[in-house]
């Protein structure tokens, strides 16, 4: 997550800021500048274009993580069916149940979806055609 020269120190300690702070304030007083000069600065295409570059990179990376992380809690979830615990076995069957139904219905609705925009796309191509041969 590199910025690149064009940006001044403070500007690239601002738009790391931005990243991290829950608030434009925030940010600036962790980037050692003015309110006033941050938001000058949102107001620069080049600034603005780095900061969603710069967002949507964070944002990928987390997404990443967050992908990688449910595959472990998965297998630990299938290793804790093996508990000696009764209840553990009990806590993962359900989560595991639970997961597994919200993964179909999601399946479901996007097979639903495209199927509603096939089905309305052949209704549109029989009225061209009715509309030609009428």
């Amino acid at each position: 997550m590199s910025t690149d020269e064009r940006f001044s120190r403070g500007q690239r300690a601002a738009l790391t800021a931005l990243l991290v702070s829950p608030n434009q304030r925030t940010a600036a007083e962790s980037a050692g500048v003015g309110v006033s000069t941050l938001r000058r600065w949102l107001q620069q295409p080049d600034f603005q274009d780095e900061y969603r570059r710069l967002s949507r990179e964070t944002h990928q990376q987390a997404l990443s993580a967050v992908l990688s992380a449910q595959q472990e809690a998965v297998t630990v979830l299938v290793r804790l069916l093996a508990s000696r615990s009764q209840d553990a076995r009990l806590r993962a069957a359900s989560k595991l149940l639970d997961l597994g139904h919200r993964i179909a219905v999601e399946d479901m609705d996007q097979r639903l979806t495209r199927l509603e925009e096939i089905a309305k796309q052949q209704e549109q191509e029989r009225w061209a055609w009715d509309a030609r041969h009428a």
